[in-house]
């Protein structure tokens, strides 16, 4: 089977700079992945080809599962919690978001780095430290009595533990932060994937891409 040529740079998932020659298992397998009738345009054969070499990437990397990929260790926040605490702990943990959960530790919402941002005015830490020095009081003024409920993103989208590479991958392309709470089958955290640790999966096929 000839292989495709490479699509043009820019599509939809950041995640496929890598694109290996693809076999005609991975191909079949995205063919099943896309739904409905596909009449084999420029724009289908991209997604054909993108859906592809993620099957393709998978393969090479050894399919690791969400839970195999994900951080166990990082806080898990709740509800109430004050805000400047929910702040130290994302600090203290050197992490930029953090799940929220309910008592029974199932995923409620996502509290990031944007998320804090966004209740304080502004759109990055320079514009951040701009601010505070035009207006010192601007962050205990914004924070004094906020809770995470008040500035989280719920609901948060979640990942099942058994989510394949390509299905993360999706997931990520989808969502566009930078980590992903990953849940059991009724909905308890279990940790949290970051955007950094995918892609590194996928590097994972990197020595054969290159031909080391």
């Amino acid at each position: 089977m000839a292989h495709p040529p490479t699509p043009p740079a820019g599509g939809n998932d950041p995640l496929l700079d890598l694109l290996p020659d693809l076999a005609e298992l991975d191909v079949m397998e995205a063919m099943r992945d896309l739904q409905g009738y596909l009449d084999i345009s420029p724009g289908d054969f991209q997604e054909l080809y993108h859906a592809s070499a993620s099957h393709a990437l998978a393969r090479l990397a050894g399919n690791p599962m969400a839970r195999a990929l994900m951080r166990a260790d990082g806080p898990a926040l709740v509800p109430e919690q004050p805000l400047t605490l929910a702040v130290a702990q994302l600090a203290a943990a050197g992490v930029k978001s953090a799940a929220v959960v309910d008592p029974q530790d199932r995923v409620i919402g996502l509290l990031t780095e944007t998320d804090v941002l966004r209740h304080l005015g502004v759109d990055s830490i320079l514009a951040l430290l701009a601010r505070l020095g035009r207006e010192p009081e601007a962050l205990e003024r914004c924070c004094t009595g906020a809770r995470v409920a008040d500035v989280m993103t719920s609901p948060a989208l979640t990942l099942p533990e058994d989510a394949t590479l390509p299905a993360m991958a999706r997931a990520f392309a989808r969502h566009g932060g930078r980590g992903m709470p990953v849940v059991d089958g009724t909905g308890r955290l279990l940790g949290i994937l970051a955007r950094k640790d995918l892609i590194h999966a996928y590097g994972a096929a990197g020595p054969h891409l290159r031909g080391d």
